[in-house]
């Protein structure tokens, strides 16, 4: 009986010790080789806080709170946000044995839009819905399969080229997000056109490549030149993102 009773408390003790697990365990888990990295954790691996890099680039507050639901289908569920003050997204996560598997929803807030097109003096208000997002990722958070709906209401877009300062107005976009050659890409639409707008692309190595179709510098009041149809890319622009 005395037997009993030290194994009912050795797995009791066990048990309050993994419950009670720092989230810096967490951090060391992911390591520092890979592109994601946790610091400034606090709380517990169940239910905690913590500063998210990517590529040393800094994306905000993660929180989350375990899910003891999953556990049922051998996995750790949980749900989770991720703020700053240029973006706000929220979701579930399920930690498995092939990975993690996530979805997401939120908005990107028009201030850190504008940051991100400032420096190609182009202005756009208004912040941009994440629909959803849906993504199957390694355990060192390389993704492996990224699917999802963005959309922006639209408005003027103030631009400058050749040094004169230009304006147009869009309609609505949609973003549609999906994984091709094992990296996300975004494609552009605008609502009542036919041709798609935009084709993003964010690589491994983290370059950001922009193809520009010709119905978007149709729309901008500069239509390319040539026999090329409306879908035709006929501007690529690359920047190095992360």
């Amino acid at each position: 009986m005395r037997t009993i009773y030290a194994l009912i408390g050795i797995l009791a003790l066990a048990g309050c010790i993994v419950y009670m697990a720092p989230a810096a365990l967490l951090a060391a888990a992911l390591g520092e080789d890979g592109p994601a990295r946790l610091a400034h954790t606090r709380g517990t691996i169940w239910n905690g806080v913590a500063a998210v890099e990517y590529h040393d680039q800094p994306l905000g507050s993660l929180s989350w709170q375990f899910d003891a639901g999953g556990l049922r289908q051998a996995e750790a569920k949980f749900d989770w946000r991720l703020a700053a003050s240029g973006h706000d997204l929220s979701g579930t996560a399920r930690l498995g044995l092939d990975g993690l598997h996530c979805n997401a929803a939120g908005l990107v807030r028009g201030a850190f839009l504008r940051r991100i097109l400032a420096p190609y003096w182009i202005e756009a208000g208004g912040n941009i819905g994440i629909d959803s997002i849906t993504a199957h990722l390694a355990h060192d958070l390389r993704p492996r399969n990224v699917v999802g709906e963005l959309s922006w209401e639209g408005g003027e877009v103030r631009y400058r080229l050749a040094g004169e300062h230009h304006r147009m107005v869009l309609p609505p976009l949609s973003g549609m997000l999906e994984t091709v050659g094992a990296a996300p890409a975004l494609t552009v639409l605008g609502a009542g056109i036919e041709a798609p707008l935009l084709h993003i692309r964010l690589g491994p190595d983290g370059w950001l490549d922009i193809g520009v179709t010709k119905m978007l510098t149709k729309m901008a009041g500069f239509p390319w030149p040539g026999n090329e149809p409306d879908h035709a890319i006929v501007i690529d622009v690359s920047e190095r993102l992360i």
